[in-house]
């Protein structure tokens, strides 16, 4: 099938992190977090762990701009220091949300990575649409469990579910504006007479390439496909003047998504991941089927 064999390039990648794999696996004295070498194989750039999420705290950039830390003992009022930060910017246009998902994923922002084994018989742009489709059942549901009110719109990009287009460069995506007045998030009407609101949530699925799974992988030495921090992968909130608890709602996606996704969750004032009270974990980690991972250095190597 048209450009499912790797590229030299693409192998020489692979051999890289094959190698890499071996090394830290062969490395007891420094014994890296499940979350630290998920990430580095698959593309993030460097989270590093630390002996404690307290002592991420003590250097978090949400924390240092007021935000208070999840379950400490801080007082004040629910949402506190929300106020007066840089949010991601809404105008409340399908354009504006169109543009803002193909912006490139750093740790500013929230993604998705995994592997995923190659079968022969698999179809990998029946498989493309398949990784969609739970990323937008997951959220689809997590929307109604809430209780949120909603209107969904496909992005008017064309949705490539076409053996035409290379699989490294397929997409689809989908924008669900939200009505929550509890959290100053209301539909509106713009001038021309179209619905938004300055509340949305982005659903993407974009691209899948090759790979050999490493040493210490559930798939080692399998070919799998790579669905890396360098696709575009994600299930994203984006607000305006408004804050939904974005903490609950990731861990409730999650919990919906397929086993091989993980999601990563950012310690930025740019992406804030809140609960119900407003406040923050103080530290990044991934989320697995609703759970944490978490970048700590383990007590010893497993």
């Amino acid at each position: 099938m048209k450009n499912l064999t790797m590229t030299s390039r693409r192998l020489t990648q692979t051999l890289l992190l094959m190698t890499a794999a071996v090394l830290f696996a062969g490395c007891a004295s420094q014994p890296r977090s499940q979350a630290y070498m998920l990430n580095e194989t698959l593309g993030g750039h460097r989270v590093n762990d630390e002996a404690s999420n307290d002592d991420h705290q003590k250097g978090s950039p949400v924390v240092k701009h007021g935000i208070l830390v999840a379950g400490s003992a801080a007082g004040g009022t629910a949402g506190l220091g929300l106020t007066g930060l840089s949010y991601e910017g809404l105008t409340a246009s399908l354009i504006t949300a169109a543009l803002d998902i193909v912006t490139p994923k750093t740790y500013e922002k929230t993604w998705i990575v995994g592997r995923i084994p190659v079968t022969d018989a698999e179809n990998p742009y029946e498989l493309h649409a398949e990784i969609f489709d739970s990323y937008d059942q997951a959220t689809r549901q997590t929307l109604d469990q809430w209780g949120l009110e909603y209107e969904a719109f496909a992005l008017k990009e064309p949705l490539k579910r076409n053996p035409d287009v290379d699989i490294g460069e397929i997409f689809e995506a989908k924008l669900y504006l939200i009505n929550a007045p509890e959290a100053n998030c209301t539909f509106r009407t713009d001038d021309t007479g179209r619905q938004n609101s300055n509340c949305a949530v982005v659903v993407r699925a974009g691209g899948l390439e090759t790979g050999i799974a490493p040493m210490g992988h559930a798939h080692a030495g399998q070919e799998v496909w790579r669905i890396d921090s360098g696709e575009y992968h994600n299930v994203r909130f984006l607000m305006d003047e408004a804050q939904l608890p974005t903490m609950e709602l990731h861990k409730s996606i999650s919990e919906k998504l397929p086993e091989w996704a993980f999601m990563f969750m950012p310690d930025s004032p740019n992406y804030l991941v809140v609960n119900n009270e407003g406040k923050a974990k103080g530290y990044p980690y991934f989320l697995r089927s609703g759970e944490e991972l978490h970048f700590v250095t383990p007590e010893k190597a497993q």
